[in-house]
């Protein structure tokens, strides 16, 4: 298989893809130069561009239709209509550790991971739940954390540590 590009996005890194089946567009994010989120409606081959006044770096789906995102060592909320980040919730304390991907369970919490780039040769970040009620919980420590993902049935989470150089599937803790 040959991946071929769908968007000319210019992204430096696009990271952490997700569908939205209400809208029909998946979304990524840019953040290492550009600190953009970005949208493509594959029917009408469209695409958005969003600057964000930070990085983001992980990017989930509320029913209200604004995003949850992962930004430094916050978690916020942003809207797509007015472009702007809101409400954030500290994560993690700043540099060095820092939030990378996350994702959304079918109870509307968003998982998320965190790492120090600096030092990819030690497990050193953790697994953060944040709840609707805006409530943090820490789910795992020792972590070099890559990538989350849902399943279909959003009843497992996917995780990539990339100390372990292993993906890991575990049953969300309800």
């Amino acid at each position: 298989m040959t991946p071929e590009s769908i968007a000319k996005a210019r992204n430096v890194i696009g990271e952490g893809p997700r569908w939205n089946a209400a809208e029909q567009r998946l979304y990524w994010v840019d953040f290492i130069e550009n600190q953009n989120i970005h949208s493509w409606h594959p029917a009408t081959q469209e695409l958005r561009t969003y600057p964000t006044e930070a990085p983001v770096t992980a990017l989930g789906f509320y029913r209200t239709g604004d995003l949850i995102v992962a930004t430094g060592g916050h978690v916020a909320t942003f809207n797509p209509a007015t472009k702007k980040l809101s409400s954030f919730t500290t994560v993690v304390e700043g540099p060095p550790l820092r939030l990378n991907d996350g994702a959304v369970d079918d109870h509307g919490r968003f998982w998320v991971g965190s790492l120090d780039s600096a030092r990819e040769q030690e497990p050193h970040g953790s697994l953060f739940r944040y709840d609707p009620d805006g409530s943090v919980h820490t789910m795992d420590t020792g972590l070099f954390h890559r990538h989350l993902s849902s399943s279909d049935s959003r009843l497992r989470l996917f995780r990539s540590d990339g100390f372990g150089q292993q993906p890991s599937r575990f049953r969300a803790q309800w």
